[in-house]
C-alpha cells in the first residue's frame, strides 16, 4: 500500500493498527496472511497479526492444495445414513444421500449409478461403497450442489468457514485457493460485460 503516493499514509497506519488490535482480541480463523486485490487488480498481502503489508507472495503464505475444505461435510454426509464406525454404505443408503432434502442434488438414477460405477464392492453378499471411495464422489456431489445454487456469476465463488476463514472455490474444477485474484478479475470481467450490454 505504501507504494501509492496518493494514499494517506497516516490513514493506512491507523487502519493497520485497528485491524491488528481486533485480530489479537478475537479468535483468528484462517491464515494470518490475507491476499487482497487493489484498485489496479494487483494482488497484495496483509498480515492480520503483525499488520505488515507487501506485494509478492510471502514465504509463509498458506496453500489450500493439501487441505480438504469439504472433509467435514463429506464425513457428515456419509454418516447421516449409517452408524459411526462403519466404513461402508449400501446402494440404498447412497440413494438416500442423493435424495437428501438438505442438499437437493436432484439426480436421476442413471446419474447416480454413473458416479459409483467401478467402485462398487461386495460385502456380505450385498453391493457397498466404502468411505475412501465415497470421498471423491462426495466432493463431486458438493460441486454439483454449488453449481445448482450459483448458476450465474462466473466459475469462482467466495466462501468462508471457521476453520479456513475466507477462501475461493472454482465450482467447475473444484480448485480452492486463499488468493482472490482470479475471483476478482472474473467479477470485473462480468461487470464490464453487463455494462456493455446496458450501453448497447
Amino acid at each position: 500500500l505504501e507504494e501509492h503516493e496518493n494514499v494517506d499514509q497516516d490513514f493506512i497506519s491507523r487502519i493497520r493498527d485497528l485491524i491488528t488490535q481486533l485480530s489479537r482480541e478475537r479468535p483468528l480463523y484462517g491464515p494470518s496472511w490475507v491476499a487482497i486485490v487493489d484498485h489496479n487488480c494487483r494482488e497484495f498481502f496483509f498480515n492480520r497479526v503483525t499488520g505488515e503489508t507487501k506485494y509478492g507472495v510471502p514465504d509463509d503464505f498458506p496453500t489450500l492444495r493439501d487441505m480438504d475444505v469439504f472433509g467435514r461435510t463429506i464425513h457428515e454426509m456419509f454418516y447421516s445414513v449409517t452408524a459411526r464406525g462403519i466404513n461402508y454404505i449400501t446402494l440404498p443408503q447412497f440413494d438416500e444421500i442423493c435424495a437428501s432434502k438438505k442438499y437437493n442434488f436432484g439426480m436421476k438414477d442413471e446419474e447416480k449409478r454413473a458416479l459409483i460405477k467401478g467402485i462398487i464392492k461386495t460385502r456380505d453378499e450385498q453391493d457397498v461403497v466404502y468411505y475412501e471411495d465415497f470421498v471423491p464422489i462426495g466432493r463431486a456431489l458438493l460441486l454439483k450442489w454449488y453449481r445448482q445454487q450459483y448458476p450465474k456469476g462466473g466459475d469462482w465463488l467466495k466462501l468462508s468457514s471457521k476453520r479456513y476463514g475466507f477462501f475461493y472455490l472454482n465450482k467447475m474444477t473444484g480448485e480452492t485457493t486463499f488468493r482472490p485474484a482470479q475471483y476478482e478479475r472474473e467479477q470485473l470481467s462480468l461487470f464490464l460485460q453487463d455494462t456493455l450490454k446496458e450501453v448497447e
